[in-house]
């Protein structure tokens, strides 16, 4: 018979996490925002450039298109009832990747 058997576990690793998460998150922000330059519609080329990374943090990262001179990209990224919509941030946000 055994005293049985004991496990110990170190946590230590979990400090390290978050920093290579958002690393991670960043650079799959940073190509989602490539693709979607790529995607947008251009015709002065604003919306192109105003797409970018918004952040990463904690484990969220956003990547947004418009500022206060670009204020249609959602009308073009949704559409209105007068428009159909031209989607460039949803395609390249669900577009396959690898990290």
């Amino acid at each position: 018979m055994t005293d049985g058997v004991r496990v110990v576990v170190d946590t230590s690793w979990l400090s390290k996490l978050g920093p290579m998460t958002d690393d991670m998150l960043g650079r799959l922000c940073e190509d989602i925002a490539t693709d979607a330059r790529r995607m947008a519609p251009v015709l002065t080329g604003d919306l192109r450039n105003s797409i970018d990374v918004l952040g990463v943090s904690n484990g969220v990262g956003r990547v947004g298109a418009g500022d206060a001179s670009v204020d249609y990209a959602a009308y073009v990224e949704l559409g209105t009832r007068k428009m159909a919509p031209q989607p460039y941030l949803k395609p390249a946000a669900f577009r396959a990747r690898s990290l």
